[in-house]
């Protein structure tokens, strides 16, 4: 599997491909939820 992005070029992709407001922060939502459960379990948020 090929490296994922970094951060800003996935929000630049983000931006490109979506429109709506609201799924923009659904999307950010769910960043924050997955660095969440990262911490907590041991594992890297920066993944």
């Amino acid at each position: 599997m090929t490296d994922w992005p970094q951060r800003d070029e996935a929000q630049k992709i983000l931006d490109e491909w979506v429109g709506n407001k609201n799924l923009k922060k659904h999307a950010y939502a769910v960043e924050a939820a997955m660095r969440a459960y990262a911490s907590n379990f041991g594992g890297d948020p920066e993944k």
